[in-house]
């Protein structure tokens, strides 16, 4: 039977992938290194997670102990890798540590799964690609590496080092994503759409870079983990990769969900009943020129490999789900997550 081990299991998409595992059924493994932007809520992930490591990818001392609670034997366990630092404010402030750790962190666990032929499925991020402007088609699979800030040039990073593992270890079994916005519940509450639920409730004001124009596609993590599963049980039928292993895979996943980040704010006040206009506080882009335009990504490929549609979900819907959520889990925000960025 399958094992899954999750890296990054704490965090906000993470949580809910070990949700769905536990759902399904499997026996899966959680690594976190309990740090900024995990959280503490008690989930059916948290209840069947056969054993939680509590380390930094990059302490060898895990890997030790994994192969000794795996005997050594690897054959049918799968690593998906969502463990990373994403919060790009603070690496434009502090490059240097928040990009050596996510390209340290992601190349020691997967060279660790290379050595031992473990298959690795790695969650990136739709910000390598760079920005698109108002008239450019969405980015495929194939689109070249643009990267305009420390974060998303870590994650690039770390897509090319992957790849030359498998130059390395061309039997490796290696299956890369990247999608976009995600939005949900368990999301540390530093990010926008919690930011805006809890300052409305708090009567306080939201702040706005710039005007607010730019423009992200979003996602519920609960569609985007459900289609890293099918990914999986497309890919990997029982132990057989059937993934031809001299190509690179890479899927997109995307949705059709466009919205500029004043118009997804207005949509949020229009579900709470607020006037957009009384909340909204224009303040000065920290990011500058490094603040990308547009991200969008073309999933057309994914939905057809897996003959699966899951980029017109239903998202008014699952947006007012996700509020009534925070709305009663907030209070306690400073005690259920640490508190800044990290997945």
């Amino acid at each position: 039977m399958t094992k899954y081990i999750v890296t990054g299991n704490k965090g906000f998409i993470g949580t809910h992938m070990c949700n769905l595992l536990a759902e399904k059924g499997d026996i899966f493994y959680g690594i976190d290194a309990n740090l900024a932007g995990s959280n503490c809520f008690e989930t059916e992930g948290t209840k069947n997670c056969q054993k939680q490591y509590t380390y930094n990818l990059c302490d060898l001392n895990l890997y030790e102990e994994i192969k000794s609670d795996f005997n050594n034997d690897f054959k049918d366990v799968i690593v998906i890798n969502y463990a990373a630092f994403s919060h790009v404010d603070l690496s434009i402030k502090t490059p240097i540590s928040l990009v050596a750790q996510n390209i340290q962190s992601t190349y020691t666990i997967a060279e660790f799964c290379a050595k031992n032929n473990i298959t690795f499925v790695n969650i990136g991020t739709d910000e390598i690609f760079g920005e698109l402007t108002i008239d450019e088609p969405p980015f495929s699979s194939f689109s070249p590496l643009h990267p305009r800030n420390p974060y998303s040039a870590s994650k690039a990073c770390s897509e090319v080092l992957l790849e030359s593992l498998v130059a390395q270890y061309p039997n490796w079994k290696l299956l890369r994503t990247r999608c976009v916005n995600n939005f949900g519940e368990y999301q540390d509450y530093t990010k926008l759409i919690p930011v805006c639920i809890s300052n409305i409730l708090n009567n306080q004001p939201i702040p706005v870079y710039g005007q607010g124009k730019q423009i992200r596609s979003w996602i519920d993590a609960k569609v985007h983990n459900e289609v890293v599963y099918r990914l999986i049980q497309k890919s990997f039928v029982n132990g057989k990769c059937m993934l031809d292993l001299r190509a690179s895979r890479c899927y997109n996943i995307g949705s059709i969900y466009e919205l500029s980040n004043i118009s997804l704010i207005s949509e949020i006040c229009n579900i709470m009943n607020v006037d957009v206009n009384s909340v909204v506080q224009f303040v000065s882009d920290p990011r500058g020129n490094a603040h990308d335009f547009r991200y969008s990504l073309d999933s057309r490929s994914t939905e057809h490999y897996l003959s699966y549609n899951f980029t017109g979900f239903d998202f008014k819907s699952r947006l007012q789900q996700v509020i009534e959520w925070y709305k009663n889990n907030l209070s306690n925000k400073e005690q259920m997550w640490k508190g800044s960025s990290n997945v």
